[in-house]
Protein backbone atom coordinates (compact mmCIF):
# COMPACT_ATOMS: atom_id res chain seq x y z
CA UNK A 1 0.00 0.00 0.00
CA UNK A 2 1.21 3.65 -0.72
CA UNK A 3 2.79 5.76 1.85
CA UNK A 4 2.90 9.11 0.66
CA UNK A 5 5.51 11.79 2.54
CA UNK A 6 4.40 15.75 2.47
CA UNK A 7 7.03 18.01 0.88
CA UNK A 8 9.05 20.89 2.28
CA UNK A 9 10.55 23.09 0.03
CA UNK A 10 10.41 20.03 -2.44
CA UNK A 11 11.58 17.60 -0.54
CA UNK A 12 9.96 14.38 0.60
CA UNK A 13 9.35 14.21 4.18
CA UNK A 14 7.71 12.11 6.80
CA UNK A 15 6.66 11.85 10.49
CA UNK A 16 5.94 8.92 12.63
CA UNK A 17 2.34 8.72 12.63
CA UNK A 18 0.77 7.61 9.43
CA UNK A 19 -2.95 8.36 8.63
CA UNK A 20 -5.21 6.73 6.45
CA UNK A 21 -6.49 7.45 3.81
CA UNK A 22 -9.99 5.81 2.70
CA UNK A 23 -12.54 5.20 0.30
CA UNK A 24 -15.60 7.51 0.24
CA UNK A 25 -17.78 4.55 -0.99
CA UNK A 26 -15.90 1.84 -0.14
CA UNK A 27 -14.70 2.96 3.19
CA UNK A 28 -11.43 0.98 2.15
CA UNK A 29 -7.83 2.38 3.36
CA UNK A 30 -6.17 2.91 -0.03
CA UNK A 31 -2.84 4.72 1.57
CA UNK A 32 -1.59 6.49 4.16
CA UNK A 33 0.32 9.92 4.47
CA UNK A 34 1.91 11.84 6.97
CA UNK A 35 0.77 14.94 8.72
CA UNK A 36 3.24 17.79 8.84
CA UNK A 37 3.28 19.40 12.42
CA UNK A 38 4.25 22.50 13.56
CA UNK A 39 7.66 22.81 12.83
CA UNK A 40 7.69 21.37 9.55
CA UNK A 41 4.79 24.07 8.83
CA UNK A 42 7.62 26.92 10.31
CA UNK A 43 10.29 25.32 7.78
CA UNK A 44 8.37 25.53 5.03
CA UNK A 45 7.13 29.49 5.64
CA UNK A 46 11.20 29.89 5.86
CA UNK A 47 12.28 28.41 3.21
CA UNK A 48 9.03 29.93 1.01
CA UNK A 49 9.98 33.22 1.74
CA UNK A 50 13.64 32.29 1.30
CA UNK A 51 12.41 31.13 -2.09
CA UNK A 52 11.41 34.94 -3.24
CA UNK A 53 14.18 35.90 -5.00
CA UNK A 54 14.51 32.46 -7.11
CA UNK A 55 10.83 32.45 -8.01
CA UNK A 56 10.82 36.06 -8.88
CA UNK A 57 14.10 35.96 -11.33
CA UNK A 58 12.79 33.49 -13.60
CA UNK A 59 12.14 34.60 -17.09
CA UNK A 60 9.10 34.49 -18.71
CA UNK A 61 10.29 31.60 -20.92
CA UNK A 62 11.49 29.25 -18.22
CA UNK A 63 8.11 29.82 -16.48
CA UNK A 64 6.25 28.75 -19.48
CA UNK A 65 8.74 25.78 -20.17
CA UNK A 66 7.81 24.67 -16.44
CA UNK A 67 4.32 25.39 -16.75
CA UNK A 68 3.99 23.22 -20.10
CA UNK A 69 6.20 20.14 -18.35
CA UNK A 70 3.97 19.92 -15.68
CA UNK A 71 0.64 19.98 -18.14
CA UNK A 72 2.05 17.44 -20.06
CA UNK A 73 2.63 15.63 -17.29
CA UNK A 74 -0.50 16.04 -15.83
CA UNK A 75 -1.55 14.70 -19.33
CA UNK A 76 0.21 11.50 -18.90
CA UNK A 77 -0.69 10.90 -15.90
CA UNK A 78 -4.52 11.71 -16.53
CA UNK A 79 -6.23 8.62 -15.68
CA UNK A 80 -4.38 7.32 -12.63
CA UNK A 81 -5.13 10.96 -10.89
CA UNK A 82 -8.78 10.41 -12.04
CA UNK A 83 -8.98 7.54 -10.42
CA UNK A 84 -7.28 8.81 -7.35
CA UNK A 85 -9.80 11.54 -7.27
CA UNK A 86 -12.87 8.87 -7.24
CA UNK A 87 -11.45 7.42 -4.40
CA UNK A 88 -10.83 10.20 -2.18
CA UNK A 89 -13.20 12.64 -3.14
CA UNK A 90 -16.42 10.33 -4.27
CA UNK A 91 -16.86 11.77 -7.73
CA UNK A 92 -17.31 10.01 -10.51
CA UNK A 93 -14.77 8.43 -12.81
CA UNK A 94 -16.17 10.63 -15.47
CA UNK A 95 -16.26 13.50 -13.39
CA UNK A 96 -12.97 12.83 -12.03
CA UNK A 97 -11.59 12.65 -15.55
CA UNK A 98 -13.57 15.92 -16.58
CA UNK A 99 -11.56 17.55 -13.58
CA UNK A 100 -8.27 16.19 -15.26
CA UNK A 101 -9.35 17.95 -18.48
CA UNK A 102 -9.54 21.43 -17.00
CA UNK A 103 -6.00 20.60 -14.75
CA UNK A 104 -4.68 20.05 -18.21
CA UNK A 105 -5.84 23.18 -19.66
CA UNK A 106 -5.34 25.03 -17.00
CA UNK A 107 -1.57 24.93 -17.12
CA UNK A 108 -1.80 25.48 -21.22
CA UNK A 109 -3.93 28.72 -20.52
CA UNK A 110 -1.28 29.97 -17.87
CA UNK A 111 2.34 28.74 -20.42
CA UNK A 112 0.02 31.17 -22.73
CA UNK A 113 -0.43 33.83 -20.48
CA UNK A 114 3.07 33.97 -18.82
CA UNK A 115 3.89 35.49 -22.42
CA UNK A 116 1.83 38.51 -22.95
CA UNK A 117 2.73 40.11 -19.36
CA UNK A 118 3.79 43.22 -21.11
CA UNK A 119 4.56 46.36 -19.18
CA UNK A 120 3.22 49.51 -19.89
CA UNK A 121 4.17 53.21 -20.46
CA UNK A 122 1.87 55.24 -19.16
CA UNK A 123 1.56 58.86 -21.27
CA UNK A 124 2.65 61.98 -18.91
CA UNK A 125 2.47 64.73 -20.74
CA UNK A 126 -1.56 65.26 -19.73
CA UNK A 127 -0.59 68.35 -17.67
CA UNK A 128 2.37 70.73 -17.56
CA UNK A 129 3.92 69.83 -14.24
CA UNK A 130 3.96 65.84 -15.73
CA UNK A 131 5.21 66.62 -19.20
CA UNK A 132 8.83 66.26 -18.46
CA UNK A 133 8.88 63.16 -17.22
CA UNK A 134 8.12 59.15 -18.54
CA UNK A 135 6.31 56.79 -16.55
CA UNK A 136 7.02 52.99 -17.06
CA UNK A 137 5.28 49.88 -15.78
CA UNK A 138 5.28 46.46 -15.34
CA UNK A 139 4.11 43.43 -12.57
CA UNK A 140 6.42 42.14 -9.55
CA UNK A 141 5.21 38.82 -7.52
CA UNK A 142 4.01 39.56 -4.12
CA UNK A 143 6.03 37.13 -2.84
CA UNK A 144 5.28 33.72 -0.84
CA UNK A 145 1.76 32.78 -1.61
CA UNK A 146 -0.79 30.22 1.07
CA UNK A 147 -3.37 28.55 -0.58
CA UNK A 148 -6.22 26.61 1.34
CA UNK A 149 -7.67 24.67 -1.13
CA UNK A 150 -11.38 21.85 -0.58
CA UNK A 151 -12.01 18.75 -1.12
CA UNK A 152 -14.45 18.95 -4.32
CA UNK A 153 -12.24 19.24 -7.23
CA UNK A 154 -8.93 17.97 -5.43
CA UNK A 155 -6.79 18.70 -8.31
CA UNK A 156 -8.08 21.56 -10.54
CA UNK A 157 -8.79 24.44 -7.61
CA UNK A 158 -4.50 23.95 -6.53
CA UNK A 159 -4.16 24.01 -10.12
CA UNK A 160 -6.16 27.10 -9.88
CA UNK A 161 -3.79 28.40 -7.65
CA UNK A 162 -0.48 27.07 -8.15
CA UNK A 163 -0.45 27.78 -12.28
CA UNK A 164 -0.80 31.34 -12.15
CA UNK A 165 1.59 31.17 -8.81
CA UNK A 166 4.84 29.93 -11.66
CA UNK A 167 3.65 32.54 -13.79
CA UNK A 168 3.55 35.39 -11.42
CA UNK A 169 6.56 33.88 -9.88
CA UNK A 170 5.76 33.74 -6.56
CA UNK A 171 6.38 30.27 -4.13
CA UNK A 172 3.90 28.99 -2.63
CA UNK A 173 2.85 26.72 0.03
CA UNK A 174 -0.43 24.24 -0.62
CA UNK A 175 -2.52 23.40 2.69
CA UNK A 176 -5.11 20.86 1.19
CA UNK A 177 -8.21 19.82 2.88
CA UNK A 178 -8.05 17.16 5.27
CA UNK A 179 -11.10 14.97 3.16
CA UNK A 180 -8.35 14.49 0.14
CA UNK A 181 -4.84 15.11 1.12
CA UNK A 182 -3.31 12.31 -1.20
CA UNK A 183 -4.78 14.38 -4.39
CA UNK A 184 -2.80 17.87 -3.23
CA UNK A 185 0.17 15.32 -2.62
CA UNK A 186 0.26 13.10 -6.04
CA UNK A 187 0.10 17.16 -7.25
CA UNK A 188 3.38 17.54 -5.66
CA UNK A 189 4.87 14.60 -7.33
CA UNK A 190 4.29 16.10 -10.71
CA UNK A 191 5.96 19.48 -9.77
CA UNK A 192 8.60 17.53 -8.12
CA UNK A 193 9.47 16.20 -11.69
CA UNK A 194 9.09 19.49 -13.22
CA UNK A 195 12.03 22.01 -13.60
CA UNK A 196 10.10 24.10 -11.02
CA UNK A 197 12.67 25.39 -8.48
CA UNK A 198 11.98 22.69 -5.73
CA UNK A 199 12.30 25.25 -2.84
CA UNK A 200 9.61 27.07 -4.86
CA UNK A 201 6.85 24.35 -3.09
CA UNK A 202 5.26 22.91 0.29
CA UNK A 203 2.24 20.58 0.51
CA UNK A 204 1.26 20.15 3.81
CA UNK A 205 -1.39 18.76 4.76
CA UNK A 206 -1.95 19.36 8.27
CA UNK A 207 -3.87 20.03 11.11
CA UNK A 208 -6.49 22.92 11.00
CA UNK A 209 -4.94 24.85 14.29
CA UNK A 210 -1.38 24.77 12.52
CA UNK A 211 -2.42 25.93 9.57
CA UNK A 212 -3.32 29.02 11.21
CA UNK A 213 0.54 29.61 10.64
CA UNK A 214 0.16 29.68 6.86
CA UNK A 215 -2.97 33.00 7.80
CA UNK A 216 -1.06 34.75 10.73
CA UNK A 217 2.81 34.45 9.59
CA UNK A 218 3.93 37.66 7.78
CA UNK A 219 6.50 35.78 5.84
CA UNK A 220 3.62 35.18 3.95
CA UNK A 221 2.45 37.49 1.53
CA UNK A 222 -0.73 36.45 -0.32
CA UNK A 223 -3.03 33.95 1.34
CA UNK A 224 -6.05 31.97 -1.57
CA UNK A 225 -8.69 30.21 0.20
CA UNK A 226 -11.52 28.34 -1.48
CA UNK A 227 -13.95 26.73 1.20
CA UNK A 228 -16.79 27.66 3.23
CA UNK A 229 -18.01 31.37 3.92
CA UNK A 230 -17.63 31.28 7.84
CA UNK A 231 -13.79 29.81 7.47
CA UNK A 232 -13.17 32.16 4.64
CA UNK A 233 -13.90 35.43 6.64
CA UNK A 234 -12.13 34.65 9.80
CA UNK A 235 -9.16 34.01 7.66
CA UNK A 236 -9.33 37.61 6.03
CA UNK A 237 -10.00 38.67 10.16
CA UNK A 238 -6.60 37.15 10.91
CA UNK A 239 -4.66 37.86 7.67
CA UNK A 240 -4.87 41.35 8.70
CA UNK A 241 -2.45 43.46 5.78
CA UNK A 242 -2.08 40.51 3.28
CA UNK A 243 -3.64 40.05 0.49
CA UNK A 244 -6.70 37.98 0.36
CA UNK A 245 -8.46 36.57 -2.35
CA UNK A 246 -11.69 34.32 -1.10
CA UNK A 247 -13.34 31.81 -3.43
CA UNK A 248 -16.61 30.63 -1.15
CA UNK A 249 -20.20 29.68 -1.26
CA UNK A 250 -23.11 30.52 -3.59
CA UNK A 251 -27.01 29.49 -3.83
CA UNK A 252 -26.97 29.65 -7.93
CA UNK A 253 -30.05 30.54 -9.27
CA UNK A 254 -31.35 29.47 -12.82
CA UNK A 255 -34.02 31.15 -14.73
CA UNK A 256 -36.08 29.87 -17.85
CA UNK A 257 -38.35 32.11 -20.12
CA UNK A 258 -40.63 30.08 -22.78
CA UNK A 259 -38.53 31.15 -25.94
CA UNK A 260 -36.21 28.04 -24.35
CA UNK A 261 -35.44 24.86 -26.26
CA UNK A 262 -36.55 23.06 -22.97
CA UNK A 263 -35.66 19.45 -23.81
CA UNK A 264 -31.98 20.76 -24.19
CA UNK A 265 -32.34 23.01 -21.13
CA UNK A 266 -33.70 20.36 -18.86
CA UNK A 267 -30.21 17.96 -19.52
CA UNK A 268 -28.40 20.71 -18.76
CA UNK A 269 -29.80 22.04 -15.62
CA UNK A 270 -30.20 18.43 -14.20
CA UNK A 271 -26.29 17.96 -14.67
CA UNK A 272 -26.01 21.44 -13.26
CA UNK A 273 -27.65 20.76 -10.04
CA UNK A 274 -26.56 16.81 -9.62
CA UNK A 275 -23.09 17.01 -11.20
CA UNK A 276 -20.52 16.40 -8.29
CA UNK A 277 -23.54 15.45 -6.15
CA UNK A 278 -24.26 18.72 -6.01
CA UNK A 279 -21.24 19.46 -3.72
CA UNK A 280 -20.00 22.85 -5.96
CA UNK A 281 -20.11 26.53 -5.00
CA UNK A 282 -21.90 26.71 -8.25
CA UNK A 283 -24.03 24.00 -8.45
CA UNK A 284 -28.02 24.69 -9.31
CA UNK A 285 -29.89 25.10 -6.49
CA UNK A 286 -32.60 27.50 -7.05
CA UNK A 287 -34.84 27.01 -10.60
CA UNK A 288 -37.37 29.87 -11.41
CA UNK A 289 -39.56 28.81 -14.20
CA UNK A 290 -41.70 31.04 -16.36
CA UNK A 291 -45.35 30.40 -15.41
CA UNK A 292 -46.08 29.45 -19.44
CA UNK A 293 -44.08 26.39 -18.91
CA UNK A 294 -43.68 25.50 -15.17
CA UNK A 295 -45.92 21.55 -16.10
CA UNK A 296 -43.98 20.61 -19.50
CA UNK A 297 -40.58 21.92 -17.80
CA UNK A 298 -41.05 20.05 -14.21
CA UNK A 299 -42.60 16.90 -15.96
CA UNK A 300 -39.10 16.86 -18.27
CA UNK A 301 -37.17 17.54 -15.06
CA UNK A 302 -38.24 15.22 -12.99
CA UNK A 303 -37.94 11.59 -15.43
CA UNK A 304 -34.55 12.98 -16.39
CA UNK A 305 -34.15 13.01 -12.38
CA UNK A 306 -35.22 9.74 -11.73
CA UNK A 307 -32.86 7.95 -14.36
CA UNK A 308 -30.03 8.93 -12.75
CA UNK A 309 -27.93 5.97 -11.59
CA UNK A 310 -26.58 6.27 -8.14
CA UNK A 311 -23.65 3.27 -7.57
CA UNK A 312 -19.69 2.86 -7.20
CA UNK A 313 -18.41 6.03 -8.89
CA UNK A 314 -15.37 4.12 -10.48
CA UNK A 315 -18.25 2.46 -12.30
CA UNK A 316 -18.50 4.88 -15.80
CA UNK A 317 -22.14 3.87 -16.11
CA UNK A 318 -23.03 5.80 -12.56
CA UNK A 319 -24.40 9.22 -12.75
CA UNK A 320 -24.29 10.21 -8.92
CA UNK A 321 -21.88 8.92 -6.66
CA UNK A 322 -21.73 9.50 -2.33
CA UNK A 323 -21.60 12.72 -0.51
CA UNK A 324 -18.14 13.02 1.19
CA UNK A 325 -18.66 11.87 4.80
CA UNK A 326 -21.52 11.00 7.33
CA UNK A 327 -22.19 14.49 8.50
CA UNK A 328 -22.68 16.51 4.96
CA UNK A 329 -25.01 13.46 5.05
CA UNK A 330 -26.79 14.27 8.09
CA UNK A 331 -27.11 18.00 7.34
CA UNK A 332 -28.64 17.73 3.87
CA UNK A 333 -31.01 15.19 5.64
CA UNK A 334 -32.02 17.65 8.34
CA UNK A 335 -32.71 20.11 5.84
CA UNK A 336 -34.79 18.49 3.76
CA UNK A 337 -36.72 17.24 6.64
CA UNK A 338 -37.17 20.81 7.75
CA UNK A 339 -38.34 21.40 4.20
CA UNK A 340 -40.71 18.95 4.08
CA UNK A 341 -42.20 19.65 8.28
CA UNK A 342 -42.81 23.11 7.04
CA UNK A 343 -45.14 22.01 3.91
CA UNK A 344 -42.32 21.76 0.52
CA UNK A 345 -43.29 18.61 -1.63
CA UNK A 346 -40.40 16.39 -3.32
CA UNK A 347 -41.10 16.15 -6.96
CA UNK A 348 -38.35 13.46 -6.86
CA UNK A 349 -35.55 11.76 -5.03
CA UNK A 350 -35.72 13.11 -1.06
CA UNK A 351 -34.08 10.23 0.93
CA UNK A 352 -30.47 9.01 1.65
CA UNK A 353 -29.63 5.24 0.75
CA UNK A 354 -26.46 4.34 2.28
CA UNK A 355 -23.97 7.07 1.61
CA UNK A 356 -25.79 8.65 -0.74
CA UNK A 357 -28.35 11.44 -0.96
CA UNK A 358 -30.73 10.83 -3.96
CA UNK A 359 -31.00 13.43 -6.73
CA UNK A 360 -33.73 15.40 -5.26
CA UNK A 361 -36.39 18.16 -6.49
CA UNK A 362 -38.27 20.41 -4.58
CA UNK A 363 -41.00 22.76 -4.58
CA UNK A 364 -43.24 24.79 -2.39
CA UNK A 365 -40.34 26.22 -0.67
CA UNK A 366 -41.49 29.00 1.93
CA UNK A 367 -39.56 31.98 1.97
CA UNK A 368 -37.98 31.77 5.20
CA UNK A 369 -36.91 28.16 4.17
CA UNK A 370 -32.93 27.33 4.96
CA UNK A 371 -32.83 25.42 2.27
CA UNK A 372 -33.82 28.60 -0.28
CA UNK A 373 -30.88 30.67 1.68
CA UNK A 374 -28.12 28.40 2.79
CA UNK A 375 -25.95 26.88 0.53
CA UNK A 376 -26.78 23.36 0.70
CA UNK A 377 -23.71 21.57 -1.39
CA UNK A 378 -25.88 18.60 -2.41
CA UNK A 379 -27.75 17.12 -5.50
CA UNK A 380 -31.25 19.03 -4.52
CA UNK A 381 -32.66 22.26 -6.19
CA UNK A 382 -36.20 23.78 -5.48
CA UNK A 383 -38.02 25.10 -8.46
CA UNK A 384 -40.23 28.61 -7.85
CA UNK A 385 -42.38 30.03 -10.74
CA UNK A 386 -42.56 33.50 -12.01
CA UNK A 387 -44.04 35.64 -14.19
CA UNK A 388 -42.53 39.07 -13.73
CA UNK A 389 -38.72 39.81 -14.51
CA UNK A 390 -39.09 42.97 -12.55
CA UNK A 391 -40.07 41.41 -9.65
CA UNK A 392 -38.09 38.35 -10.04
CA UNK A 393 -34.57 40.65 -10.31
CA UNK A 394 -35.38 42.24 -7.08
CA UNK A 395 -35.96 38.49 -5.43
CA UNK A 396 -32.42 37.48 -6.77
CA UNK A 397 -30.55 40.35 -5.43
CA UNK A 398 -31.94 39.93 -1.46
CA UNK A 399 -29.44 37.03 -1.76
CA UNK A 400 -26.36 37.32 0.40
CA UNK A 401 -24.72 35.97 -2.35
CA UNK A 402 -23.28 37.02 -5.78
CA UNK A 403 -21.40 34.29 -7.90
CA UNK A 404 -23.57 33.36 -11.32
CA UNK A 405 -26.61 33.93 -12.53
CA UNK A 406 -27.92 31.63 -15.37
CA UNK A 407 -30.82 32.58 -17.54
CA UNK A 408 -32.49 30.68 -20.39
CA UNK A 409 -33.89 33.48 -22.95
CA UNK A 410 -32.78 34.40 -26.39
CA UNK A 411 -34.28 38.02 -25.65
CA UNK A 412 -31.30 40.29 -25.60
CA UNK A 413 -33.26 42.99 -23.93
CA UNK A 414 -33.35 40.61 -20.90
CA UNK A 415 -29.73 39.62 -21.30
CA UNK A 416 -28.67 42.91 -20.87
CA UNK A 417 -31.12 44.21 -18.18
CA UNK A 418 -29.31 40.83 -16.84
CA UNK A 419 -26.02 42.49 -16.82
CA UNK A 420 -27.18 45.48 -15.72
CA UNK A 421 -28.97 44.89 -12.77
CA UNK A 422 -28.38 41.66 -11.29
CA UNK A 423 -26.03 41.81 -8.43
CA UNK A 424 -23.59 38.83 -9.41
CA UNK A 425 -20.49 38.44 -10.94
CA UNK A 426 -21.15 36.55 -14.12
CA UNK A 427 -24.38 36.12 -15.97
CA UNK A 428 -24.58 33.12 -18.17
CA UNK A 429 -27.29 33.71 -21.01
CA UNK A 430 -28.60 29.96 -22.71
CA UNK A 431 -27.65 28.13 -19.71
CA UNK A 432 -26.62 27.26 -16.25
CA UNK A 433 -25.09 29.25 -13.69
CA UNK A 434 -22.84 26.11 -13.17
CA UNK A 435 -20.99 27.18 -16.28
CA UNK A 436 -17.26 28.32 -16.69
CA UNK A 437 -14.24 28.09 -18.14
CA UNK A 438 -10.92 28.11 -16.03
CA UNK A 439 -9.55 31.50 -18.16
CA UNK A 440 -12.48 33.58 -17.74
CA UNK A 441 -12.92 35.61 -14.32
CA UNK A 442 -14.26 33.71 -11.50
CA UNK A 443 -14.88 34.83 -7.72
CA UNK A 444 -17.76 36.38 -5.75
CA UNK A 445 -19.22 39.27 -4.30
CA UNK A 446 -21.34 40.01 -0.92
CA UNK A 447 -20.96 36.61 1.23
CA UNK A 448 -19.31 34.81 -2.08
CA UNK A 449 -15.67 36.28 -1.72
CA UNK A 450 -13.52 38.71 -2.71
CA UNK A 451 -10.84 38.95 -5.39
CA UNK A 452 -11.24 37.19 -8.58
CA UNK A 453 -9.40 33.81 -9.94
CA UNK A 454 -8.89 32.47 -13.75
CA UNK A 455 -5.54 32.37 -15.13
CA UNK A 456 -4.61 36.36 -16.39
CA UNK A 457 -6.83 37.36 -13.34
CA UNK A 458 -5.60 35.22 -10.80
CA UNK A 459 -2.02 36.52 -11.74
CA UNK A 460 -3.08 40.24 -11.27
CA UNK A 461 -3.92 38.99 -7.52
CA UNK A 462 -0.71 37.74 -7.28
CA UNK A 463 1.43 40.52 -8.94
CA UNK A 464 2.16 44.17 -7.62
CA UNK A 465 2.05 47.01 -10.44
CA UNK A 466 5.60 49.36 -9.49
CA UNK A 467 6.64 52.42 -11.08
CA UNK A 468 9.63 53.99 -12.60
CA UNK A 469 9.66 57.31 -13.14
CA UNK A 470 12.14 59.00 -15.26
CA UNK A 471 12.78 62.74 -15.70
CA UNK A 472 13.35 63.24 -19.07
Amino acid sequence: MNQYPFYIAGKETTNKKLIEARSVYSDEIFAHYSLAESKDIDDALAQGHAAKKIMQQLKAHQKRQILEECRDLFRKNSEDLAEIITLESGKTINEARAEMQRVISVFDYASIEVMQMNGTVLSMDTHPSSEDFECLIKRFPKGLCSFITPFNFPINLIAHKVAPAIAAGCPFIIKPSDKTPICALKFAEILQQSSLPKEAFSVVPCTIEDSLKLVTDPRANFLSFTGSEQVGWKLKTLAERKSVCLELGGTASCVVYPDTDLELAAKEIVNAAFAQAGQSCISLQKLYIHEDIIDKLSSLLVELTSKIKLGNPLDPSTDLGPIINKDSLSRITKLVDHSISTGAKILVGGTTQGKFFEATILTNIKSDDPIRDEEVFAPIFIIDTFSNTDELFKQLNQSCYGIHVGIYSKDINIATKAWDELEYTAIIIGHTPSWRSDKMPYGGIKNSGCGREGISYAIEEMTELKSLIIKK
